[in-house]
């Protein structure tokens, strides 16, 4: 884990994997999936332990951006369920960059059902505003 910068007070922090680049910023974590990445169970399982060391005990809105040629195999949808109360996550918002996994992110919502917020976004600065509901302090 490295530092990145301040916000504030607080700092910045960001794990680089070869599949995701995540990082927190004023009460958001930020992850992206890296192009032409296929995530699996495996991956699902390694992002977790990658989102916990980042955060620790702290649940914060998700900002999850998908690049070009990713893809999500049917184990790691039902996976990313099955986890779901054990993510630090207060909610997901997904910025997407095309409209097939538009489709696909909007699919897993409907047949998966999560528990917490969750919506697909084609525009960021609309995600991040829907994202400040769901901080612990949504004024900072």
């Amino acid at each position: 884990m490295e530092s990145i910068g301040y916000e504030g007070n607080e700092k910045i922090m960001q794990q680089t994997h070869p599949t995701l680049k995540v990082w927190v910023d004023n009460g958001i974590i930020y992850a992206v999936y890296l192009k032409n990445t296929e995530i699996t169970v495996e991956l699902k399982k390694e992002h977790h332990r990658i989102y916990k060391q980042l955060v620790g005990d702290k649940h914060m809105p998700l900002l999850l951006e998908i690049e070009e040629g990713v893809s999500v195999n049917r184990d790691a949808r039902a996976f990313s369920k099955k986890i779901e109360s054990k993510q630090p996550f207060t909610a997901c918002a997904v910025y997407v960059h095309s409209l097939s996994f538009k489709i696909l992110a909007n699919f897993y919502a409907r047949f998966y059902k999560p528990h917490k917020p969750f919506k697909v976004f084609t525009n960021k600065n609309e995600a991040l505003k829907w994202l400040q509901q769901f901080k612990e302090n949504p004024l900072t």
